[in-house]
């Protein structure tokens, strides 16, 4: 089995143009690209962005585990229905430390 220090998750239309060193994050913290400036969240301000995150593995897989939480979600009457908001709500409800980039 193989295991990792980080994980990095990117949607494929991103680009990091800056080299980032690895080594200076603490990774018990989740980081992510933060410039939210959709307009649904001119209305909501629970809303992280999904273009590039990084962290630990067992943050990571919570926070790729989104999709297949939407019914607990929506069950603890989450029912602002946009991807970054949904993203956010999960993370929180799960106690991760986010750290906007």
């Amino acid at each position: 089995m193989v295991k990792y220090d980080i994980v990095i998750k990117t949607r494929y239309d991103f680009f990091v143009g800056n080299k980032i060193k690895w080594e200076s994050y603490d990774l018990t913290k989740l980081y992510l690209h933060n410039n939210c400036n959709c307009w649904y969240d001119l209305y909501d301000d629970l809303s992280f962005n999904d273009m590039f995150a990084f962290s630990s593995p067992e943050n990571m897989n919570i926070y790729c585990d989104t999709f297949d939480n939407l019914d607990k979600i929506y069950k603890e009457n989450f029912t602002r229905f946009s991807c970054e908001s949904l993203l956010a709500f999960h993370l929180i409800s799960n106690n991760i430390d986010v750290i906007p980039l």
